[in-house]
């Protein structure tokens, strides 16, 4: 605070105030500064201890007036701040109800999209039955499978490559070597298999002129075409979705009334007998079962879980298929 402020608030005398800063010189040290303008200022603890012990009512008013104008600034202030927030809380349910609005628009709009997508497809492959739609399916399948077969061959070699530069080396030299002992022998057997197995010299001339050399060229070569195959991978693997996606919208597309309320007869059928503790029999009937409904949720729960797992080891199973089928084209008779 500055001493002309000091002198106005307090009302005293710019004297009076100099002759008090020099009285208790040894306590205001450090507590009054200077700014650029050559101004006295003084910190809170200067103004505390300069200040008039007993305040004259003058004074007294003076302040409580002045405090009285803040106080209503501040409240003015407040109700501008509320009358913003209430202003900002309606725009924030216009904008809510603005996105709810471009939410339902954009859900109808990719509907159509989905069925538009599907009719051009439909009509692109020709499609005049259900039974043409299975047949393109199952091409389609067909069609995914041969380019996962191709792309899973080629990328085998990337495998192929690593273990020639890890052992081709090796079992070129001891291929040269005449009159090797037991040991060698064994361990050019060892390699021979491992080669054979996942080095990619199955039906590979080991005794030609620098064979090692010319097999990785070949493996190079055909790493190069790992990019469009991977792409046809793709390809298919769309053509097949869109025809399991057309399929499901035909069948759904051409169910009758009666077809759909009869499945939701018989849903609601069976949710009823669910609940009254009814389970479904393979001839078509219902019996009480004695386990509680919760038992049998954590039963479907279970069942559901085991069909992922089937359903997952079945995919594991036909990848698993493809590489044994690579190895197997790959092995051929064995060179001494």
């Amino acid at each position: 605070m500055r001493i002309s402020e000091f002198c106005k608030t307090f009302q005293v005398s710019h004297q009076a105030v100099y002759a008090k800063i020099k009285k208790y010189a040894a306590e205001l040290e450090g507590h009054i500064s200077k700014d650029k303008g050559n101004v006295t200022d003084l910190d809170p603890f200067a103004v505390n201890l300069l200040k008039p012990k007993k305040a004259s009512y003058k004074a007294l008013d003076e302040r409580n007036y002045y405090l009285f104008k803040k106080n209503k600034e501040i409240v003015s202030e407040n109700e501008s701040i509320r009358a913003e927030r209430d202003e900002l809380a309606s725009k924030k349910s216009d904008y809510e109800a603005v996105i709810e609005y471009l939410k339902k628009e954009n859900k109808e709009y990719a509907e159509v999209r989905k069925s538009f997508e599907v009719l051009n497809f439909i009509h692109s492959k020709h499609i005049h039955s259900l039974d043409d739609m299975r047949a393109c399916l199952a091409a389609a399948n067909r069609k995914e499978d041969i380019a996962m077969h191709r792309y899973f061959r080629i990328a085998n070699k990337k495998e192929q490559l690593k273990t020639l530069d890890y052992l081709g080396d090796e079992y070129a030299r001891l291929l040269k070597t005449e009159n090797r002992d037991e040991a060698q022998q064994k361990r050019l057997e060892k390699l021979h298999w491992q080669l054979m197995i996942s080095g990619g010299i199955g039906g590979w001339d080991t005794h030609m002129e620098n064979w090692l050399p010319k097999l990785k060229d070949k493996l190079h070569n055909d790493l190069r075409q790992l990019d469009s195959f991977a792409a046809e991978m793709g390809r298919a693997s769309k053509e097949r979705t869109n025809a399991e996606t057309a399929l499901a919208y035909l069948e759904d597309f051409l169910k009758s009334d009666y077809d759909r309320i009869r499945e939701q007869e018989q849903l609601r059928i069976q949710i009823e007998n669910y609940h009254n503790g009814l389970e479904p029999q393979e001839d078509g009937t219902y019996k009480a079962e004695s386990e509680p409904t919760a038992e049998r949720n954590a039963e479907f729960a279970y069942l559901d879980m085991r069909e992922e797992q089937r359903r997952r080891a079945e995919g594991q199973r036909r990848r698993d298929q493809r590489q044994r089928e690579m190895r197997s084209r790959s092995r051929s008779g064995y060179c001494r």
